[in-house]
This record gives C-alpha cells, sequence and structure tokens, in this order.
C-alpha cells in the first residue's frame, strides 16, 4: 500500500512500479510502461497495433530526500506497415534520445540558476560536466527567446560594465536597462558606436523611445541620436554627484589646507530637503563667509 501512493505520487498514469532496488548512493526503480490499444509512429503519424519485442531504458528521476533515483522502464517495440520500421512506445515524462526526465532536468537548471558555483551543482546532483552545460545552456536559450520580439522599452538605461581581460586589455559591454519595470533588457558587446549598431538595431520600437538615461558620455550620446531619434537624453544622478564631489572636495583643500571632514562633505552633497532644521543651520553657518563652496 505504501508503495503505491509512493509511486502514484512521483511515477505518471502510463507508468507502473513493480519493485524497488538498493543501488550506491541512491536507489533504483523497476517500471513497466501501460500498454495503450495502439502507438503512433513518431515518423509518418499512423497508428500502430503489432508488437515488435521488449526493451529497457534506464534514465534519471528526480531523487528523493538528496539520493540519486533511477527509472528501470520496460517498454515495448512497434512495428510500422506504413514505414516498415520498428519504434519505441514514448514515455510522458522523457523526451525521445534522454536519458534523464523533465522533472530531473528542470531541478538541475534551478539549482544552476541558484548556486554561485556549477562545480558545487555538479557534486550534489552527482552528474557530469556535459549533463550540466547542457541542462544550463538549454534554459538559458529558453530564456533568451523569450525575449525574442519585444520591443524598446519607453524609458531606456544605457551604461557600460566590464566583462573580461583578454591579452592585457580590458573588454566591457553595453548594457541597456528598462528603468520603467526595473530590469537588463538587453546587453552588448562592446561600446563603439559601430559595434552596437550592428547588435541591436534590428530590435523594432526604438522611434517609441521617449527617455535615455545615460553618463554623460559622447560616445553613447552620439548613439542615442542615431538609434533613438525622438529619445530625451537625460544624465543620471549618480554621475552627476560625481563631477560635483572632486569639486567640493578641492574647494575645501584650498580653504582649509586639507581635505575636509567626511561628515562635512557628505552633508554638502545630501539634499537639503531631507535635512532638519539644526543641521541646515549648521551648513549655512558654515558657508556664510566661503561664497564659492556655496555656490558649488
Amino acid at each position: 500500500m505504501l508503495e503505491a501512493n509512493l509511486s502514484r505520487f512521483i511515477l505518471p498514469k502510463d507508468l507502473k512500479l513493480i519493485k524497488m532496488t538498493r543501488i550506491r548512493h541512491g536507489q533504483e526503480w523497476h517500471v513497466v510502461k501501460v500498454r495503450q490499444e495502439f502507438e503512433v509512429c513518431p515518423k509518418c503519424s499512423q497508428p500502430s497495433t503489432t508488437r515488435a519485442g521488449k526493451c529497457h531504458a534506464r534514465v534519471r528521476e528526480e531523487g528523493l530526500r538528496d539520493e540519486v533515483l533511477y527509472l528501470l522502464i520496460q517498454k515495448h517495440r512497434y512495428y510500422c506497415k506504413h514505414c516498415r520500421k520498428t519504434f519505441t512506445e514514448p514515455v510522458s515524462i522523457v523526451w525521445p534520445r534522454r536519458r534523464t526526465t523533465q522533472r530531473f532536468r528542470k531541478k538541475l537548471a534551478k539549482k544552476c540558476h541558484n548556486y554561485s558555483n556549477l562545480s558545487r551543482v555538479r557534486k550534489d546532483m552527482r552528474v557530469s560536466s556535459g549533463l550540466m552545460y547542457q541542462v544550463y545552456y538549454e534554459q538559458i536559450s529558453t530564456k533568451l527567446n523569450e525575449f525574442k520580439g519585444q520591443k524598446w522599452p519607453e524609458i531606456l538605461g544605457i551604461d557600460e560594465h566590464f566583462f573580461s581581460r583578454s591579452r592585457g586589455y580590458r573588454e566591457f559591454v553595453t548594457m541597456f536597462t528598462d528603468l520603467k519595470k526595473r530590469r537588463l533588457f538587453d546587453v552588448a558587446l562592446g561600446r563603439s558606436n559601430k559595434a552596437l549598431l550592428e547588435q541591436v538595431q534590428d530590435i523594432p520600437g526604438r522611434f517609441d523611445v521617449r527617455v535615455v538615461s545615460i553618463d554623460m558620455s559622447g560616445t553613447y550620446r552620439s548613439l542615442i541620436k542615431k538609434l533613438f531619434p525622438n529619445a530625451k537624453i537625460v544624465s543620471d544622478k549618480f554621475h552627476v554627484l560625481r563631477l560635483l564631489n572632486p569639486a567640493i572636495m578641492t574647494a575645501g583643500k584650498n580653504i582649509h589646507g586639507h581635505r575636509q571632514e567626511l561628515k562635512t562633505r557628505r552633508m554638502l552633497l545630501r539634499s537639503r530637503v531631507k535635512l532638519d532644521y539644526f543641521r541646515r543651520a549648521d551648513i549655512d553657518h558654515y558657508l556664510k563667509d566661503k561664497p564659492e563652496l556655496n555656490e558649488l
């Protein structure tokens, strides 16, 4: 009774559990494919009822309590009179020409996404590197297909990011971000206008982009004028403040002969709206006899 309930919870309806065998690091379940009235030939799609013997397939299934689980499936061969060839009956949880179930591949892909090191995934799941990378790249390919045909977002952010170092030279990638939904839209290798135009010019909807936020780079400014002619260029707050910070430090050094305290510099960079009355009064008193620093 317990085995029947367990098999009903794990196995699909077209498989029936016969017995369980203990193996190294896990278990092996012997199951039988439930016979149907007929099977359809995968080549010509003609139904066939002529059986031509039995065969076995050993596939990897999602384990129980971190144990390895294999399914030894007993299937039947069928003979197609139209093609004059034999074929094996399919199993719902296993795709053709594979030795792993879809549930196991989903678990492996989830671990590859959550773990920071793929070597740990290979050790925990007890799989080969080839299978691990195959499943991981299938997941990435599926995610990329979801973005095919998507239009440019109305509010776009463009920035560069370090990618790798090759032969002593640093390589960068350009990241296109959907600022309205706060997620990454696309990544292109390089940061020159020619390289970026070749990679992203086929994406539809570039005339509908209204706002583009950049880091005041001349390269990206010329790219936006070519790629998004109707967009308004906005310099992001982070890079604007980066221009003010060195100027405030230089002005403070000229006044005091040394760099200002970190607390004072932070107060000068913060918005007056977010400061209380007493701190605003202290800053006004501090800047009263310093007109250059007050202007900055």
